[in-house]
């Protein structure tokens, strides 16, 4: 901190804590440091945790929507206990609030979020660990973010067995001076009697030379993976017969390749085809119109149809540095021939980009808290006696439900929060006269909470004690009640 005078204020510090100062003097330069001091406060510990944040946020791709959080356990400064504070918005970078608080107090080192989640949707979490001793929250900004859907399902998003049509398929030039993409044919097929084919007019009929040039579906648009897609892939079965100049290396043959723009494209790796036929040859150096020396091809002669399955997410991964879902693609078949010897070419069928795709979860009915005034913010309940009427009164602006239940104990059953009965239904006005019933014998008064329910068998928890924990968070077996939604606040 910079200062003037000889003598300076410490006055952030946390009592029980030692702290360690040294002094340097500036004048258009800086000295080295002074001589070691320190000195350990005194007074009341208002240090909040130490703490490095939320480790994980992943979609747990059930049938009720839910994102299970993780985080490494906070450190204390002061007495402790730590609990954790977690906030959640559709929006990144946003920031930590009562607004966007959905639990508080929780104790443990992960989290599970079900409520109000909806299918489809990219979530972002930060969690802060709190001090019960002093209810001081650490400020730190780790935030992770997941996408939540159910349960994944194995789903076609393109396919093409050409048996109708290849309307779709078009072409891409990759600089040969020649075209022998014909299209769809009736040849020998894997599946019907239909091919789309790299070769001659004839089943039998050969290429030209000088060919660089790719056929790809969906040339106009590319073809969309879906955002809630996993393990995104490129399956099909093709023969070939390309000339070849060894057991490893060719004059002629077929490569894929990707893009994600309809313009660039990125060359396939071996690697990245995960099961059937891979690459058979590497082109050699003579005449090749692509100059590609060295690019993976399948070569030779194969002449029953054969399946390859390419790891599009590898692919993506490799040149976006992220997965495929939601990303739009353009799958090229690409050939490349050399100025002289020609053969009969490229025989495809049945191409298709397969995915296993979330399924839509359906989230958790959300029922509010309460408002309390403080830990759910707005109006806190009130009451006022009228006679042996007491008019209860409660905030439905600030977070509303679709119902409300009063449910009442006796002084004896306060500590456990005990029930002795409840009056369901009454109403979403925000006020119910209640005749209460009178204090039984022994008993020396009687205690109340207003709970927000769905309508059904859901009820919100009952609010928070002095320390900020829920409670309520059991199903309270009144008015139909199995269930609680254990959201902490009111979005």
């Amino acid at each position: 901190v910079p200062g003037t005078g000889t003598t300076y204020s410490d006055t952030t510090v946390s009592g029980g804590t030692t702290y360690y100062y040294v002094v340097r003097a500036f004048k258009n330069c800086e000295s080295a440091d002074s001589n070691e001091a320190s000195a350990t406060a005194t007074g009341a510990c208002t240090a909040a945790p130490t703490f490095g944040g939320l480790v994980s946020a992943r979609n747990d791709k059930t049938a009720t929507c839910g994102i299970t959080l993780t985080w490494n356990p906070a450190t204390a400064n002061c007495g402790g206990p730590v609990v954790y504070n977690i906030y959640r918005s559709t929006t990144s970078g946003f920031t930590p609030s009562a607004a966007n608080q959905i639990a508080m107090g929780v104790t443990g080192t992960s989290f599970v979020d079900t409520v109000g989640l909806s299918s489809a949707t990219v979530y972002y979490y930060i969690v802060r660990a709190v001090d019960q001793s002093n209810g001081a929250e650490e400020t730190n900004t780790v935030e992770k973010s997941t996408i939540v859907y159910g349960p994944l399902v194995p789903t076609v998003i393109y396919s093409n067995d050409f048996e109708t049509s290849a309307a779709d398929w078009g072409e891409k030039d990759f600089g040969g001076s020649r075209d022998s993409w014909l299209g769809v044919q009736t040849c020998t097929a894997a599946s019907g009697t239909h091919i789309y084919r790299f070769g001659g007019n004839k089943c039998n009929g050969s290429y030209a030379s000088n060919n660089f040039r790719g056929a790809e579906p969906r040339s106009t648009t590319g073809i969309t993976i879906p955002v809630t897609a996993e393990n995104a892939r490129l399956v099909f079965n093709h023969r070939w017969d390309f000339e070849t100049k060894t057991t490893k290396l060719a004059y002629d043959g077929g490569t894929l390749g990707v893009s994600f723009n309809g313009t660039n494209y990125s060359l396939v790796q071996a690697a990245e085809i995960t099961a059937g036929q891979s690459y058979t040859h590497t082109i050699d150096d003579i005449c090749n119109p692509g100059n590609v020396s060295g690019m993976n091809v399948f070569s030779g002669t194969q002449t029953g149809f054969v399946s390859t399955t390419v790891n599009l997410e590898a692919v993506c991964q490799r040149v976006q540095g992220s997965a495929c879902a939601g990303k739009t693609i353009w799958t090229a078949f690409i050939a490349n021939t050399d100025c002289s010897v020609t053969r009969s070419g490229w025989f495809l069928d049945d191409v298709t980009i397969q995915a296993d795709v979330g399924s839509t979860c359906t989230g958790a009915s959300l029922v509010k808290p309460v408002p309390d005034g403080r830990y759910v913010g707005g109006n806190a309940l009130r009451v006022t006696k009228n006679g042996t009427t007491l008019t209860v009164t409660w905030d439905t602006t600030s977070c509303k439900d679709d119902a409300y239940h009063l449910f009442y104990g006796y002084g004896s059953g306060i500590a456990k929060h005990t029930l002795a009965g409840s009056v369901c239904n009454i109403g979403t006005g925000g006020s119910f006269n209640w005749a209460a019933p009178a204090v039984p014998p022994g008993e020396s008064f009687i205690w109340f909470v207003v709970v927000g329910s769905d309508g059904g068998n859901l009820e919100s928890i009952w609010g928070h004690d002095s320390t900020g924990q829920p409670f309520g968070t059991t199903a309270s077996g009144q008015c139909g009640s199995t269930g609680v939604s254990n959201h902490q606040s009111c979005p």
